[in-house]
């Protein structure tokens, strides 16, 4: 029997959220968890096909919003910059967002926290470009267990929120 893609990503976030030591994660019924890492707020959508996630990430807002929407809107266009994701802006917020289309049919977990951790590395990339990243600080009793998990330059996945 082969898992439905619902089944598939639920394990998925399971094995993440162990990993991470993070709060259930599990989706709802139309497929759809999230969480917040340094202030940033990460959904995970399972797509109706069932076999793709579209993730999304908050990256801040900017003061200098004509300039910043040309310079985005360029990098979209370079799919090297951006890793193949895409960046947009909410109607209702004018807040800036990563999105990416990850593939699941296929993915084990140490693909899908490599792609999260992809993601992450873009998001503090462009939410720094855009003046609006200001990282949380990780509390005082557990940096020292969060840096002794992670080597020097490794991506620290930092505090986790489920949304």
């Amino acid at each position: 029997m082969t898992d439905t893609g619902l089944q598939k990503f639920s394990r998925l976030i399971a094995e993440f959220s162990a990993h991470y030591e993070m709060d259930d994660l599990t989706p709802d019924d139309n497929g759809v968890t999230g969480f917040v890492v340094d202030n940033r707020e990460m959904a995970l959508q399972l797509l109706p096909e069932g076999e793709v996630v579209l993730a999304s990430i908050d990256l801040g807002t900017s003061s200098e919003a004509t300039t910043a929407n040309l310079l985005l809107m360029k990098a979209n266009q370079s799919l090297f910059a951006l890793d193949g994701m895409v960046i947009g802006i909410r109607a209702e917020s004018g807040q800036y967002c990563l999105f990416d289309r990850i593939g699941i049919s296929h993915l084990d977990f140490p693909g899908f926290d490599a792609r999260i951790a992809r993601i992450l590395e873009r998001a503090e990339q462009w939410g720094a470009f855009l003046g609006a990243f200001v990282p949380t600080a990780v509390a005082a009793d557990s940096a020292g267990d969060a840096e002794s998990e992670h080597p020097e330059g490794e991506l620290s996945l930092g505090s986790f929120i489920h949304v």
